[in-house]
């Protein structure tokens, strides 16, 4: 069996969605199954072809030429999603042929992107399934940018045509239930290594707070900044670190520089953009607690942030908010800790403070979180579960 993983990313810029992407490959690999990424090609140089076979790092890629199959929309958004489908319905067809590809899975799904896909395997006689993760929120932005709607003709138009679905939270089984189609749950794939935390913190440490993403909009950096305030105020030691995207545009950089304009936490901020993986789990192991917020919405209920899997793998505890799709994973007290959905500064800071207090009872936390992360998210355990669902589809 040879499956296509189809994107609309660039090779060269790191992302969730890709490096999930990346280690279900591994994950299905290591079950046989062979499977190739069909990713934007970069920097590579294409000489005039508008695909080719690119392996790096074990995984197979097909590398396309944005440039031969560029469209005009009315933003970045669209125009990347549009780009990608006039690639796939120009190429996709020959792609299926002479890989012998048996089945396709599309990430993310949109209207557009779908749209020739579904045609194409449909006539090559290959299945298709979809790995459904983010379905946003109304908001201006993702009005404006035509998200939601492409968003909202897939789950009614499109979904219903599919062979499966792959879903990262309970909350997508009500649409694949409705598009009466089968469907598996798979948070994630997380490759357990050795670069996990051993030994418990000394209570005379610096405390070291981290947040992984983009530290902007439905992440509440305003309730981060006012609660390490009040940490501060009550002369907790401690350093916050931001690692992941600092180019996110004008909004992130405007939490940056709330965060590092601030009188009291200034002096304890340390932000780095997107790091090598080592560095990344040299970073985890160290922290000593993370945290993850978000607010009670639609796009909360969908979406299952695979980052939080991660800092469980760490051996470290998180602080989480207590609402779906993050209370529906983890147990209080297993690497996780959550507070109210009211998200309130004060008992976020309360928290914070309790936990730097009790290095001890952080390490055995984190300990029983990272076997509950290995238990439940391991490659091997997600992957044995995708392969049953292709092999049932």
């Amino acid at each position: 069996m040879k499956i296509l993983i189809c994107t609309a990313f660039d090779i060269d810029i790191p992302c969730a969605g890709l490096n999930r992407l990346t280690r279900m490959s591994k994950a299905l690999r290591l079950l046989g199954i062979q499977s190739l990424i069909s990713i934007g090609s970069g920097p590579y140089e294409m000489q005039g072809k508008p695909w080719k076979l690119k392996e790096q790092q074990g995984q197979k890629y097909i590398l396309y030429d944005k440039s031969l199959c560029a469209v005009i929309r009315h933003c970045n958004a669209m125009r990347i999603a549009g780009n990608a489908a006039m690639f796939y319905k120009n190429n996709l067809s020959e792609i299926i042929q002479r890989l012998n590809i048996t089945g396709v899975i599309v990430y993310s799904p949109q209207y557009q992107l779908l749209a020739p896909l579904l045609n194409i395997c449909k006539d090559n006689n290959v299945f298709i399934i979809a790995d459904c993760g983010e379905n946003y929120s109304l908001s201006f932005r993702h009005l404006f940018n035509g998200v939601i709607y492409q968003q909202f003709k897939f789950r009614k138009l499109q979904m219903k045509k599919l062979d499966g679905a792959i879903i990262s939270s309970k909350r997508w089984l009500v649409e694949t239930k409705n598009a009466n189609i089968p469907a598996t749950i798979i948070p994630g794939f997380l490759d357990p290594n050795d670069s996990y935390r051993n030994n418990a913190s000394l209570k005379s440490d610096k405390l070291q707070i981290t947040f992984m993403g983009k530290f902007s909009g439905r992440e509440l950096p305003s309730i981060i900044i006012k609660a390490l305030k009040i940490c501060k105020q009550n002369k907790l030691n401690f350093k916050l670190n931001i690692v992941g995207s600092i180019n996110g545009g004008w909004l992130e950089g405007y939490w940056h520089r709330k965060l590092t304009r601030n009188s009291y936490i200034q002096n304890e901020v340390n932000i780095t953009g997107y790091v090598s993986n080592i560095e990344k789990d040299n970073i985890l192991r160290k922290t000593d607690i993370f945290i993850m917020l978000r607010k009670p919405s639609q796009e909360t209920e969908f979406l299952y942030p695979s980052r939080v899997s991660e800092y469980l793998f760490s051996g470290n505890p998180v602080i989480l908010t207590s609402t779906p799709s993050l209370n529906e994973f983890f147990l209080q007290g297993s690497g996780a800790y959550f507070i109210s959905n009211k998200n309130g500064s004060e008992e976020l800071a309360e928290l914070v403070m309790k936990l730097a207090d009790k290095p001890l009872e952080r390490f055995k936390s984190g300990k029983k979180g990272r076997e509950y992360a290995v238990k439940n998210f391991s490659l091997k355990v997600m992957g044995k579960r995708l392969s049953d669902f292709i092999n049932y589809i």
